[in-house]
């Protein structure tokens, strides 16, 4: 089948559960806002989802490539069957754009789906969640090992009853993505781009997107924590992950116990722990091995006085800015990307393994209040409306070849609201035209080159739209004065309108352009010349847009010019 909208294709090894599965579900429901059709291909553990999922594989075929990779260190190269019969849905679905994120983990073969990948010729995005692409063996570099710079053998991690095939998977991986013709890799930390820049991969465009949460589920709660655990009068230190283990820092948290005074805090670990671990009985940690939902987890984060994340590998850790979304402050490890989500305002970054630094810092940030400097630092830079809109951008380009994506919102479509000329925008071959508030009658009017949307849920879903445009184009023909034009400016976007009524008050020369009404050709210059501008120029641009509309179409000051009229005509 081919559907009329664009299709998404996101494969990772779950569905809307752990960190990456909660991203690629996000990253599926902003696409769907934005007017795609959104499939997840997942192996094992899923959470119910707004996307269309599709199971791959068995867990018979999960132990067997599990096993395949303890012996023969074969990660990645069993599962022959799961992955031919998740090649034939693609095939059926026929997507747009191919989206990977977590291929590996004992599920999918990448030898068979590289192979696909390059014969199809389908534009392909690969969120780099670690940094398994870019070696022969390991997800994560724990020994310091710097070999897949130039090339994996003799892996330091391998074990004695294993093959050592990191030379054969490093030269298959290198070899068989060099042939595939549109890869864009998406790390999702500075850190985790900078070693990437340095491995095989650093000829591919390279786009580094972070990671976003729902800022609306991780926000300060009411919360009877303290009296639900038995903890009243003690400040809460928090730790959480999915798996707690080596990597994440168990044994620091058990240390911690040793240095914080017993009466004044109380360490709360969120997560399954492994049984391999020194706890003993009387370790003082109340261990909550899961959450009931996203809710009392965030109850847990707001009730803390501080978040701690002692982890030794990582890229950009989620539970980091939920922390921060909670209003609560965050102590992490120079590891990684992980130190890239706080500010001095906002958490405090210590040395791997330094238990005396985790105290003093512990120490410090829980004697005072940090909630407001934290939430606004997740509301400005962790939003997932804001922070997953690049990677819709990026979809766009990517199937328009570059095309620059012109947006229109109407709550009615007429050819009073410029209908017609977007049709005729739309026959540009260099211009993607996406078109918000669009009704199921007039959608089925369309051409296929027009991406059609109803109405958005909210106001974030329609900021993220704006974001996303290149430019906003309002061809009206009988306006006053459109908050369209204001509301795009507030989101960094330029302004092309028709010389209408009070449509053109809005914008200077800095922001946008005025041209007379029915002129598509002008339209399409216009728009074709922001192709040919730097990036600085552009960014200038935006900047420019969303200081005009703070100066003079904030609601709160233009409404006190009400206030002061009412104060005049009653003197």
């Amino acid at each position: 089948m081919k559907y009329k909208r664009p299709v998404l294709f996101q494969i990772n090894v779950t569905a809307n559960w752990g960190s990456t599965g909660k991203i690629a579900e996000q990253i599926g429901i902003k696409a769907q806002k934005a007017g795609w059709e959104s499939f997840i291909a997942y192996g094992r553990n899923m959470n119910p989802s707004k996307n269309k999922l599709i199971k791959v594989g068995t867990m018979p075929e999960v132990y067997e490539h599990y096993a395949e990779n303890m012996f023969l260190d074969n990660e990645g190269l069993a599962s022959r069957r799961a992955t031919k019969e998740l090649l034939k849905e693609i095939n059926q679905i026929k997507p747009d754009i191919i989206h990977l994120h977590n291929i590996h983990d004992h599920w999918l073969n990448y030898r068979i789906l590289f192979t696909y990948l390059a014969e199809k010729q389908i534009p392909v995005i690969w969120t780099q969640h670690d940094q398994w692409a870019t070696t022969g063996h390991c997800c994560f570099n724990l020994v310091g090992c710097e070999k897949w710079k130039t090339g994996c053998e003799y892996c330091p991690e391998s074990k004695w009853y294993s093959l050592d095939k990191s030379r054969r998977n490093y030269a298959l991986k290198r070899d068989m993505l060099a042939k595939i013709p549109q890869l864009t890799i998406v790390p999702v930390s500075e850190w985790l781009a900078d070693n990437i820049r340095q491995s095989h991969l650093k000829n591919r465009p390279i786009q580094v997107i972070h990671n976003g949460i729902d800022i609306n589920v991780f926000s300060p709660q009411e919360m009877d924590v303290h009296k639900r655990y038995g903890i009243e009068g003690k400040q809460i230190v928090l730790g959480v992950a999915a798996v707690w283990d080596e990597r994440k820092g168990l044994e620091d948290f058990i240390q911690l116990t040793q240095l914080l005074p017993k009466d004044e805090y109380a360490i709360v670990i969120v997560g399954k722990v492994k049984t391999n671990t020194s706890i003993t009985n009387d370790t003082n940690i109340i261990f909550v091995e899961r959450t009931q939902n996203q809710l009392e987890l965030a109850q847990l984060y707001s009730a803390a006085s501080v978040f701690v994340n002692p982890t030794y590998q990582d890229n950009f850790p989620t539970t980091n800015l939920e922390a921060m979304a909670c209003g609560t402050p965050v102590i992490t490890y120079r590891t990684g990307g992980s130190p890239e989500a706080v500010d001095s305002n906002t958490g405090i970054v210590v040395a791997q393994g330094d238990i005396d630094g985790l105290y003093n810092a512990i120490v410090k940030l829980s004697s005072r209040d940090y909630s407001e400097a934290c939430r606004k630092r997740a509301e400005d830079l962790f939003d997932n409306t804001k922070c997953f809109s690049p990677y819709i951008k990026l979809y766009n380009k990517l199937i328009g070849g570059g095309k620059i994506v012109i947006l229109g919102v109407a709550s009615v479509w007429s050819r009073s609201k410029g209908l017609y000329d977007f049709i005729a925008l739309s026959e540009n071959p260099d211009l993607l035209v996406v078109l918000v508030g669009v009704s199921d009658e007039i959608k089925k009017e369309l051409p296929n080159s027009i991406v059609a949307i109803g109405r958005t849920q909210n106001q974030r879903e329609l900021a993220m739209l704006y974001s996303m445009a290149d430019v906003f184009v309002n061809p009206t023909y009988a306006d006053m004065y459109p908050t369209v034009n204001l509301e795009a400016m507030a989101c960094g976007t330029p302004v092309i309108t028709y010389r209408t009524g009070g449509s053109p008050e809005a914008i200077d020369g800095e922001t946008g352009w005025v041209v007379e009404q029915g002129d598509v050709e002008g339209i399409t210059k216009i728009v074709k010349s922001l192709k040919i501008k730097d990036k600085s120029e552009l960014a200038s641009q935006r900047k420019a847009c969303r200081h005009r509309a703070e100066e003079h179409f904030d609601k709160d000051k233009c409404f006190e010019r009400y206030v002061e009229l009412y104060e005049r005509l009653r003197r």
